[in-house]
């Protein structure tokens, strides 16, 4: 398992991609980072997988935990789409951040305490911190 002591959401991206674990497909417990497609900024925040389910075809329900949100801490779900990956974005040259988180069908929003709308219209998931192999 590895986390690391430093709390800055840049920080938490440069130690994981370091040692090779920043990746594209997320699961239970690693990290999310999210980016900022209205400026380019890819370390714009920070979450925890709580739960994923995979809806097939690089899709995943992604349910997360976040703070510092409007000073509260709540849990969200989205669907990522993992054919449109961010976390070589800045790595590989000629790579631009792509929109790839898009909102829960109603049909499929399970838990009134969940909160399925997206957080804004521009941002998009960087990539995932693997904290466990």
């Amino acid at each position: 398992v590895q986390f690391f002591r430093e709390g800055q959401v840049g920080r938490q991206y440069d130690g994981f991609l370091e040692l090779d674990r920043f990746v594209s497909v997320p699961k239970p417990g690693y990290l999310v980072i999210y980016a900022d497609m209205s400026n380019a900024y890819r370390t714009v925040h920070i979450g925890s997988v709580t739960d994923v389910e995979d809806l097939g075809d690089g899709l995943y329900a992604v349910t997360t935990v976040e703070g510092n949100m409007s000073n509260s801490v709540n849990s969200y779900c989205y669907v990522y789409d993992s054919n449109k990956p961010n976390h070589m974005v800045g790595v590989e040259e000629g790579l631009k951040l792509q929109n790839n988180m898009s909102e829960l069908p109603e049909q499929m929003h399970s838990d009134p305490l969940v909160q399925y709308e997206l957080h804004t219209d521009h941002w998009s998931v960087f990539g995932f911190c693997q904290t466990w192999k």
